[in-house]
């Protein structure tokens, strides 16, 4: 043979391993889908337990409100929201569900679902965005019931259930090639602390957009902390308030979808209320997304997720973190009412590592502190908050200690939302 073919074979030899890596290599595929969760009229909305929603059990007649105001009809759609990454075999799904809070029972619910699907579990991060407008009735636990949803009705669970599935499906029916752009920017002008600390909020804003061959956006997912009350106790109207403003005014700006995951937002509303306040402080985010745009940059679309169960102890209402600190020094934490079975002990938290992004799903309400000490722990982390679960509130010690709302629903005493943050340290640094 001569030396010049015979160099010519070991060189294609060489080069085998390499091309043949290179054509397996699959391609990312993303896909959006949204459906609107349409309930039975007069179904009770669910998030504010004020007497401006309660009424006397079963007086109107309403057959799924008891001891809720029934609902009055709709300002706006609420929907479910999804986003699928597909990479050869693998998935990831976020979904976004415009209602109060998702329980652990409904996201286990919602799993066995979803298998049909072929998500499993540590491939589906399902999130509440929190708008205190949603549809009731959804949980099966007495606290929950009590609290701020009504009586759990299953036809109405069984179609927002229904609806969730379909949102999920039609993303997975919509996948087409796409590359994942990130941005993360300060938004101003709108939040505040309702803790009376001027000031103390992550303004940041992240999000996930995904981008077709040709340039042309595909949608995006934005998280971003505020709760959803733009809308008081005195609306009967269901809405996706603030955090549903925010997806459909940068839709318009995008012509692609947008689903809202909530951060940490335990202690911060938005800044002005009422439907033109939601309108104003849509615009308004829509508008600094948008300029922020071009400081997006491309990700690499691989992923992993690490999860770990952490054990909180029994739930309880502990009396002196209801009360202003003064009253609370003297009274301190030993007067405390149980609450059995309503909440689990434990709690399950998720690390999700996407390209260079590192997100960390909370199933509850964590406050600024809390998500501004896993930022620390891992910077530019995101904090996902209210998804795949919801057990409360989590406050820091010393919030805890000042009494007032978010400590009197912190389930778990002083300490637990330091012990979720460092479960949440050790699932990154153990990666």
């Amino acid at each position: 043979m001569p030396k010049s073919l015979r160099l010519l074979l070991l060189f294609a030899l060489a080069s085998a391993p390499f091309t043949l890596a290179q054509s397996t290599t699959q391609p990312l595929k993303v896909g959006f889908g949204a459906v609107d969760l349409v309930t039975p009229a007069g179904v009770p909305l669910a998030g504010y337990g004020s007497a401006a929603r309660r009424t006397f059990p079963y007086v109107h007649g309403n057959e799924y409100a008891k001891f809720f105001k029934p609902s009055s009809g709709s300002h706006d759609a609420i929907r479910s929201k999804a986003m699928v990454l597909l990479q050869g075999d693998k998935k990831l799904l976020f979904i976004s569900i415009d209602i109060a809070g998702l329980t652990a029972e409904t996201y286990e619910d919602l799993l066995v679902r979803l298998a049909s699907l072929g998500f499993h579990r540590d491939e589906v991060f399902a999130a509440a965005t929190h708008t205190h407008s949603g549809p009731g009735t959804l949980s099966q636990k007495w606290l929950w019931q009590l609290l701020a949803s009504d009586r759990f009705q299953p036809k109405v669970y069984g179609r927002v259930l229904d609806g969730i599935v379909e949102s999920a499906k039609d993303a997975q029916a919509s996948a087409q090639p796409a590359q994942l752009f990130s941005v993360s920017f300060p938004v101003q002008g709108l939040q505040r602390n309702r803790r009376h600390r001027d000031g103390w909020f992550d303004p940041t804003a992240n999000l996930l957009l995904a981008r077709s061959p040709s340039g042309a956006w595909l949608g995006a997912m934005v998280n971003f902390a505020v709760h959803g009350t733009a809308l008081n106790a005195r609306n009967l109207e269901l809405s996706a308030d603030l955090p549903g403003g925010i997806e459909r005014a940068l839709q318009e700006q995008l012509h692609a979808p947008v689903l809202f995951i909530n951060g940490a937002e335990g202690d911060v509303s938005p800044s002005a209320g009422g439907a033109e306040g939601v309108e104003k402080l849509a615009r308004s985010f829509a508008q600094q997304a948008i300029a922020a745009l071009p400081q997006a940059k491309s990700i690499k679309a691989n992923w992993s997720v690490h999860s770990s169960s952490l054990e909180l102890g029994d739930p309880a209402v502990t009396i002196g973190a209801c009360l202003p600190e003064s009253w609370h020094r003297l009274i301190g934490n030993w007067i405390v009412l149980g609450l059995g079975e309503s909440v689990p002990r434990s709690i399950n938290v998720s690390y999700l590592r996407l390209g260079e992004l590192r997100m960390l799903a909370w199933p509850g309400e964590p406050t600024t502190s809390l998500g501004f000490d896993l930022k620390r722990a891992a910077p530019g982390a995101w904090v996902l908050g209210l998804t795949n679960g919801y057990q409360g509130y989590f406050t820091s010690p010393g919030e805890f200690a000042e009494g007032r709302y978010e400590g009197c629903s912190s389930l778990y005493g002083p300490q637990s939302g330091a012990r979720v943050v460092q479960g949440l340290v050790q699932l990154i640094n153990a990666r």
